[in-house]
């Protein structure tokens, strides 16, 4: 499946919903900001391999939705800017393991992609789902260039299975949530295993540092 590089433009007050379970590459920029302020984009894969490319992914920055769900991706490390008001990035089947910053797993983010992403506009970040239980694992990160940090209460969230934290996240200027249907661990005995932010919240069994 593939969407060509003409781009598509979405105007009508639906947004734009995109549901295949084979692989999917997106060939042109996607852009459903214009008409009604609340539309929101979601691209969901049963299987396969989501590919943005380097096209840019926009909603309205005040109140539009991006949502991409895959059990893998393979997001811009250039010119594909995800912008947004809250911008979703999670599995498709619960169990998928995330890797974060170079962390080990099916769904990954690496630091190029993450760097991509709109930080001028993006308010919330979310990473994974609710429902998520596959292992989580985050190493040496910075998400000061892909979510807004000039408003209080700008957010990262991560959320699934048991979390990791093998490296320094950074989140200078921004909220971070940490919630884990599991553990939550980092190395005792390793100070570059910390999470640099305004607030952190943590829900999860056990608690960093235990």
């Amino acid at each position: 499946d593939y969407l060509d590089t003409t781009g598509l433009t979405v105007t009508n007050a639906g947004g734009l919903h995109i549901l295949t379970d084979a692989a999917l590459t997106l060939g042109g920029a996607i852009d459903v900001s214009g008409g009604a302020s609340d539309k929101s984009m979601t691209i969901i894969l049963s299987s396969g391999l989501l590919t943005q490319g380097a096209n840019a992914l926009t909603a309205n920055t005040d109140t539009g939705n991006i949502i991409l769900q895959a059990d893998s991706v393979a997001l811009s490390t250039d010119d594909g800017d995800i912008s947004a008001n809250a911008v979703t990035l999670k599995p498709y089947t619960n169990s998928t393991t995330i890797g974060i910053g170079g962390g080990a797993g099916s769904f990954n983010l690496s630091d190029a992609e993450i760097g991509a992403l709109n930080h001028t506009e993006t308010e919330t970040l979310t990473i994974g789902s609710g429902s998520g239980t596959g292992q989580i694992t985050i190493d040496a990160i910075d998400f000061t260039t892909a979510v807004n940090t000039s408003d209080a209460g700008d957010q990262i969230t991560i959320q699934g299975g048991a979390a990791s934290i093998t490296g320094t996240m950074s989140a200078v200027g921004m909220d971070v949530a940490i919630a884990s249907s599991g553990a939550v661990s980092a190395p005792s005995d390793d100070d570059t295993a910390e999470v640099i932010a305004d607030q952190l919240t943590v829900s999860s069994a056990t608690l960093i540092g235990a």
